[in-house]
C-alpha cells in the first residue's frame, strides 16, 4: 500500500481510539481526520514506537507525518 489509512471507533463506553498507519509512498504534512459527533475530544494516551505530534482541535484529530511505515493510536475520553 501507499499514503495512510485511518480509522476512529467510538465505543459505548464513552471512549473513543484513532488508529493511523503510513505507507511508502507521498504523504501531507499533516494527517488530519474529523471525528464522529459523538466522539470524545480529549486525549488521554498516544501509542508509536516514538514521539509524535499529534492534537485534537475543534473536532479534528492532526498528525504530522515524520516517515513511511509507521502507526499511531490516540485514546480518547
Amino acid at each position: 500500500p501507499q499514503g495512510w489509512q485511518g480509522v476512529v471507533r467510538v465505543g459505548k463506553n464513552g471512549e473513543a481510539y484513532a488508529l493511523i498507519h503510513t505507507f511508502y509512498g507521498e504523504l501531507p504534512e499533516y494527517i488530519e481526520i474529523e471525528l464522529p459527533k459523538d466522539c470524545p475530544g480529549a486525549m488521554a494516551d498516544v501509542y508509536s514506537d516514538n514521539e509524535v505530534d499529534v492534537t485534537v482541535k475543534n473536532g479534528v484529530l492532526r498528525l504530522k507525518t515524520s516517515e513511511a511505515m509507521k502507526a499511531v493510536a490516540v485514546l480518547l475520553k
